[in-house]
């Protein structure tokens, strides 16, 4: 809580009376970001209000916030059963955590090695075994160097009247406080020149069994400026980045995958995120520790054919189209207001012109000629000077120790030891105390009251309609088309298309995300088949994917009761492939559409066996980082059908399966090939009435893919077999739900249980029927 907001947990409690579209706070290694978002000007002065009071007056930093830190840092516990005392804290289980993922501990090992005389070198979110030093003093300490508005950027998105009414919501906080140029300076973050006379090399144990086969891990990672970046050149290393990384077939990721000396690929490629940009690349799943040289080898070896040989001119035209969609298209993960300002806070937290990171024009076009007039020359000197020729960079093996854990426990229980003879050790257990009485007394309905919550008066009653047309049974087709209009899409059209996988069997239902990724990727049975499919989706459209939806449906005997717990048995299933293009580039997409659904050979033991391994791979990492997610699957599948087959689709059942199908694909493919084949022939057989196109655009792109989508229609949806009425399944039950209903007593009986993953923390979940 903050002083005006002095609620335990102020951003849940504003949330609930909130309409905010983005609400959270995000730590860099040089920043923390708070961004908020929402429509509703009443609501956006509420969260602003809030986040003000929270970052320039937190209780944590006041004598009487002290408890929050041993909340939310670390605090010493003595363990009801055992009596022993222990360490615990929210940054500190989400730190130890962190550092029980293989592939997150070699992103910050190297991090460590490239900057060794920068703050980069140092973990933001802090080492596991350091977090129990940091003392209160410090750490308020350091609140009070670096919070303060001299050293802060502000960003406001939308109408001029709220944007002003934000500025004066600021400036009452900002007026009580001096400039301080000093506090901005003692912020700023060196260069880290880059002096490697060469390269520097590490090996890191991480908790594992020693002498499993596939846990080891390799990667090369540069620090490739220790000057700002010319606007061009950095479009250009973002587009040689696609071009070496961007897809399967990319040249970097081919050449590894295709040496099969690992499971899958690790490294973020090109990363600017920071002020001094890294590229990284390498393997995880590495059989060997005696493959761990040959994957190094294999990337220099491909970078120095790059270099040699250029890139094919239909590759760059691809990934610089690719680029350019990225730059142009205003979709994403984020509202376009945060995106915006995390984009221009790449140069804008460094001092730099904040507009430069948006105003990309100039640049790319100067980018485009270069390439006209010397080909991929501008990516092979890239590549030669900064990647080969540089020797500012860092080699890192990771490999499995079984007695790291034990040493880890070990090291912490002598530091505990060494605290308990600390004369302010007795504090700590009384301030863990103090937090203990916090957490059992509520906050009382005086301070709830000081979190501002909208009021009707503040809601608009018509709010914002975006027309959507829907079309049953379009030119005779069977299929039903979606037209959502909008005020504008930037001339690009976003098309989804689903066809209904009702009649797959329900015991290859755990094979989906496999045959998705086959979809994706195989293209036409011809020579180099993939390649040329990432090179027409890369030329032609802003991407492709692929993937299965599940979701509940309403029951029609129900359909107006709103409160109506649903049992999960009727259920819309349906896989998707969705994409984006320019209006003049639709008859291109619903192309590919054609060529993935109908014209792709799944007979390929080696795509198939590769993409097996990525997705075991990191199904099995997401066991030791999202623990909980996987703790939620198996209580959800063991009451209703749907969350049965969320677990076979995305849980920890259907990863055993998938790894006896890998062992399967490796030793007896055509058994695999046939089932994928008869899961395609269930798709493209199946009732017409099930398939449906979501058209996403303005009014004038939506009347220019007409012409493409009338002829995707008529000419290119698989042939029309089954010709009875397609099911009605807010009537009727799925297919899947009755076997599904007949397993689940066996394979997911109510019964608590315990799974074993090598991490520092413990999930922990559970659950049942709230209305049983």
């Amino acid at each position: 809580g903050s002083e005006k907001y002095p609620v335990k947990d102020s951003f849940n409690e504003l949330q609930r009376g909130s309409l905010q579209t983005f609400l959270n706070a995000m730590t860099y290694n040089d920043r923390t970001v708070y961004p908020i978002a929402s429509r509703n000007a009443a609501d956006f002065s509420n969260l602003m209000s809030v986040y003000l009071d929270a970052v320039f007056r937190p209780r944590v930093v006041t004598p009487e916030g002290s408890w929050i830190m041993r909340q939310e840092g670390w605090r010493v516990d003595q363990n009801e059963d055992s009596g022993e005392f222990e360490f615990n804290g929210v940054v500190l289980s989400e730190m130890k955590g962190a550092y029980s993922d293989p592939e997150d501990l070699m992103y910050r090992y190297s991090q460590t090695m490239l900057f060794p005389d920068s703050p980069y070198r140092h973990d933001s979110g802090g080492e596991p075994s350091k977090i129990p030093t940091l003392k209160r003093e410090e750490f308020v300490r350091f609140y009070e160097t670096f919070y303060h508005p001299t050293n802060a950027q502000v960003f406001l998105y939308g109408p001029l009247e709220n944007i002003r009414e934000g500025l004066n919501q600021a400036d009452k906080y900002f007026q009580h406080y001096d400039a301080r140029p000093d506090v901005r300076e003692a912020s700023r973050v060196p260069w880290q020149k880059m002096a490697f006379k060469e390269p520097v090399r590490s090996r890191m144990p991480y908790p594992g069994a020693s002498d499993e086969a596939g846990s080891y891990q390799v990667m090369i990672s540069w620090l490739v400026n220790d000057e700002i970046i010319d606007e061009k050149i950095g479009i250009a290393w973002t587009v040689l980045d696609h071009l070496l990384m961007g897809t399967p077939t990319s040249v970097l990721n081919k050449a590894l995958l295709e040496s099969k000396l690992g499971e899958d690929i690790i490294g973020y490629g090109y990363d600017d995120t920071l002020m001094q940009s890294v590229f990284q690349v390498g393997m995880k799943g590495v059989q060997q520790e005696n493959d761990l040289a040959a994957v190094e080898a294999i990337i220099l070896r491909t970078l120095n054919d790059v270099v040699e040989n250029g890139f094919d001119p239909n590759d760059v035209y691809a990934s610089l189209n690719t680029v350019e969609f990225e730059l142009r298209d205003q979709s994403g993960r984020y509202p376009r207001g945060i995106t915006v300002f995390l984009n221009s806070l790449s140069a804008w937290n460094y001092d730099q012109d904040p507009r430069v990171p948006l105003q990309f024009e100039a640049a790319l076009e100067d980018l485009k000629v270069e390439i006209e007039t010397s080909g991929s020359g501008i990516f092979t000197s890239i590549v030669k000077s900064a990647l080969l020729e540089n020797n500012h960079r860092a080699v890192l093996e990771l490999f499995p120790n079984a007695d790291f854990a034990k040493q880890e426990k070990d090291d912490e229980l002598n530091r505990l030891e060494a605290l308990k003879a600390d004369p302010a050790f007795q504090s700590l257990i009384e301030e863990s105390n103090q937090l203990a009485k916090v957490h059992d007394t509520d906050d009382t309905p005086e301070v709830l009251a000081t979190i501002p919550r909208l009021q009707l008066k503040d809601l608009d009653r018509t709010g914002d309609e975006f027309p959507i047309t829907v079309e049953n049974d379009v030119r005779g087709s069977g299929a039903t088309v979606l037209y959502h209009e909008v005020l504008t899409s930037s001339g690009i059209a976003y098309v989804d298309f689903g066809i209904d996988t009702s009649r797959i069997d329900v015991e290859d239902v755990y094979l989906l995300p496999l045959l998705c990724r086959m979809i994706k990727e195989i293209g036409r049975d011809e020579p180099d088949g993939d390649i040329n499919l990432a090179r027409q989706i890369g030329l032609h459209t802003g991407g492709i994917h692929v993937e299965h939806l599940m979701t509940r449906v309403r029951p029609e005997a129900i359909r107006h009761k709103e409160r109506q717990v649903l049992e999960g048995t009727h259920l819309s299933t349906k896989l998707f492939l969705r994409g984006k293009c320019t209006a003049d580039k639709a008859l291109e997409l619903f192309n590919l559409f054609e060529i993935m659904l109908l014209e792709g050979n799944l007979d390929s033991q080696e795509k198939a066996t590769a993409i097996l391994k990525e997705i075991v791979a990191t199904r099995q990492d997401a066991l030791v980082t999202r623990g909980h997610h996987a703790a939620l699957n198996r209580i959800k599948a063991r009451y209703d059908p749907h969350g049965f087959l969320v677990e076979e689709l995305d849980g920890l059942t259907g990863l055993k399966k998938l790894v006896a199908t890998l062992e399967e694909a490796q030793d007896d493919w055509n058994s695999v090939l046939v089932r994928l084949q008869l899961m395609k022939n269930a798709i493209l057989e199946g009732h017409r009435n099930g398939i449906v196109l979501n058209l996403t655009g303005d009014k004038s792109v939506l009347a220019a893919i007409d012409k493409a989508l009338f002829r995707f229609l008529d000419e290119q949806l698989p042939k029309r077999i089954i010709t009875d009425p397609f099911p009605n399944f807010a009537q009727e039950e799925h297919p899947w739900v009755a076997p599904a209903l007949e397993t689940m007593p066996v394979t997911s009986p109510v019964i608590d249980e315990g799974i074993v993953v090598s991490t520092r923390v413990s999930y922990v979940g559970g659950g049942g029927f709230c209305t049983k």
